[in-house]
């Protein structure tokens, strides 16, 4: 490669980066520090539970069904399973809420440190087989490992309100 080749795909992929880093929504932050996508998710999240409380379940089945394909930086995404589980309890599908629930059970108790993800960590991961699949790959990724391991006390008053939204849930699927 000449050097003006070098020089040309150098400026080429200096511009390529640049320009991606710009538009990237997650690279963006508002005034006071929370990245634009976690925003954009709280508020979407906030906006189908609006949609349950007003009946309108399937519009709700869809945006949480969307949520859950939205990718979260660093953090296994799983709450939304919650709130369908509910939509579809409430639209008449208990089977299917019941189902869902049942993974957000798994998901939480992974959260919790109550089940692990892994019989054996080091030197192999070994898999628990005791879990879901659809468990095992929201919640078991090697980065979150430690995640649970030592919870913060935000992170168990987190966990604490998933648990009793989950109880009433759960008695609305039954």
């Amino acid at each position: 490669m000449n050097r003006l080749q070098w020089l040309t795909a150098a400026v080429f992929l200096f511009t390529a980066t640049a320009c991606s880093a710009q538009e990237s929504p997650s690279s963006l932050s508002t005034p006071d520090g929370e990245p634009d996508a976690s925003r954009l998710y709280a508020e979407k999240l906030r906006e189908g539970k609006k949609l349950l409380e007003q009946k309108r379940f399937a519009d709700a089945i869809k945006r949480f069904q969307q949520l859950l394909q939205t990718p979260l930086h660093e953090t296994p995404n799983y709450e939304p399973n919650l709130y369908l589980a509910q939509a579809y309890c409430l639209s008449g599908d208990k089977k299917r809420g019941r189902e869902v629930l049942s993974e957000f059970d798994c998901m939480l108790r992974i959260r919790n440190g109550e089940t692990l993800c892994y019989k054996q960590e080091m030197p192999d991961l070994i898999p628990n087989e005791a879990i879901s699949k659809a468990c095992f790959e929201t919640m078991c990724g090697e980065m979150y490992l430690d995640y649970y391991k030592n919870p913060t006390d935000d992170q168990k008053r987190i966990a604490a309100g998933l648990r009793r939204e989950y109880a009433g849930v759960k008695a609305a699927c039954e």
